[in-house]
């Protein structure tokens, strides 16, 4: 009997019609043969009792390829969210370029025509400035103002303001030389000499083109404003800002080299646009007298304090602050939902 218990080939069994009911129907007595395990099958076997053994081999083989399988998976849904990121990105980014590419105030014709503003702007201000000063009103502050040098050659401060608003009336008014050639002083001699007039005659010439292009220069710069303004939000300050500080630099530039030399200053000016020998005059001539170097002295700082003022006015209503900025912003969204 302890032999038996060794070897489980001889061991005896309970005859079937011997086992309990209840035992018979739990486990079947009857010797079953294990089914051949398959490349796919599982790792788990059955012996000839119904008891599971398990199996290293196909658990490897099992574990390995649902590693693969599982590895294959993360793989393919990594791959599909890497796709997904990189279609999001394009999509994003191609959008923002097409958004780029239609927005108006960003193309290169808003872009033009405020770099146009802004170098016509210093132009303006300039022809704007000098055509103040030459007016019959300035003329009047200049001679009543405390400290200008009075006439050697005996003219009181109303000849001066008289014969000397001729003068600067003649510059912007459609009259021939004979406007000042026929003037004529208390003693009925006449009032200026041809060489006088000839120069006068020269400096009408000079300012008349440009007052007339400065009038044609501003009527484009609204033109360019009002296209500015209707497809770049903005865009017509953004402009004038930058034409401010490139006449500040300008005036800076002229009002040192006026200040360091004013005679070399004023010939230059007069080199650059009049012949040698028609704009020099003696001291007792007529239009030295009215106009004598202080006058243009006062003169050139009147133009440089009305540009002054100008550009300043303009910096403070078009400081590209934050507020101003979002406000652009803005309504360039706008124009681009509209549009869309």
């Amino acid at each position: 009997m302890s032999e038996n218990l060794f070897n489980p080939n001889q061991t005896a069994r309970i005859p079937t019609h011997e086992v309990p009911k209840f035992l018979s129907e739990k486990f079947d007595s009857s010797p079953t043969t294990p089914a051949p395990v398959s490349a796919g099958s599982s790792a788990e076997e059955h012996d000839s009792f119904g008891a599971t053994r398990w199996n290293p081999v196909e658990a490897a083989k099992s574990y390995g390829s649902e590693e693969q399988e599982l590895g294959g998976s993360q793989r393919d849904h990594s791959e599909e969210y890497d796709d997904a990121a990189s279609a999001s990105a394009h999509t994003f980014t191609s959008g923002a370029a097409v958004e780029r590419d239609r927005d108006p105030s960003r193309s290169v014709g808003a872009r033009f025509l405020q770099v146009v503003l802004a170098v016509m702007f210093p132009l303006l201000v300039l022809i704007g400035a000098v055509r103040l000063v030459a007016t019959p009103w300035f003329a009047w502050a200049i001679y009543n103002r405390p400290g200008f040098p009075a006439d050697q050659f005996g003219f009181t401060n109303e000849e001066r303001l008289t014969y000397g608003n001729y003068g600067v009336d003649y510059l912007s008014n459609s009259a021939g030389q004979e406007y000042l050639g026929g003037l004529v002083d208390a003693s009925g001699n006449p009032l200026f000499l041809n060489t006088e007039v000839s120069h006068m005659v020269d400096v009408k010439n000079v300012l008349l083109p440009v007052f007339f292009g400065g009038l044609g220069l501003f009527i484009l710069a609204v033109l360019i404003m009002f296209a500015i303004r209707s497809v770049a939000p903005g865009g017509v300050r953004r402009g004038l800002f930058a034409g401010s500080l490139i006449t500040l630099v300008l005036i800076a530039g002229l009002a040192t080299a006026a200040l360091v030399n004013w005679s070399a200053f004023f010939t230059g000016v007069h080199q650059l646009f009049f012949k040698d020998g028609t704009w020099t005059f003696n001291y007792s001539d007529t239009l030295i007298r009215l106009y004598p170097p202080q006058f243009w002295v006062d003169a050139g700082i009147g133009v440089g304090a009305i540009v002054l003022l100008t550009c300043l006015i303009t910096l403070i209503a078009t400081w590209p602050t934050r507020r101003r900025r979002d406000h652009d912003k803005r309504v360039a969204q706008l124009k681009l939902e509209t549009t869309s």
